[in-house]
């Protein structure tokens, strides 16, 4: 089960870095092209982006405009990724040096004082 978890975290994390990265070229297509274009790839990204950017618009402030709506995704799965708990160091409960918390931010709970490392002694002259 132990190694299981890993695989896991990485099954979760990678489609919502592409999801991310979707949303962001999405962003950038846009501005040079009109976003109900039957270009082929606008389409494929308007299929992948828009749901999840809708489903986020219901909890982004006011003035965020609906143009800017897969930007602002963009940056809740970027912000996501780059906290102390995301799901790959989460699954091995390792905070990370960024993280500002005194104990582990992981999913499953710190683990047990049995498990960290003990401190390093002074050696005895």
């Amino acid at each position: 089960m132990a190694e299981a978890l890993p695989a896991l975290g990485i099954v979760i994390d990678l489609p919502l870095g592409i999801l991310m990265w979707a949303a962001a070229l999405r962003f950038l297509l846009s501005m040079f092209i009109k976003e109900d274009s039957r270009l082929g790839l606008m389409r494929v990204l308007n299929a992948v982006v828009m749901p999840p950017t809708r489903a986020a618009m219901m909890v982004a402030p006011r003035w965020v405009i609906d143009r800017a709506s897969p930007l602002y995704l963009a940056f809740l799965l970027f912000a996501r990724a780059t906290t102390c708990c995301h799901l790959p160091s989460a699954m091995t409960c390792r905070p990370s040096a960024r993280c500002r918390l005194k104990s582990c931010c992981c999913l499953f709970g710190p683990k047990s004082a049995s498990s960290r490392p003990r401190p390093r002694q002074a050696p005895v002259r």
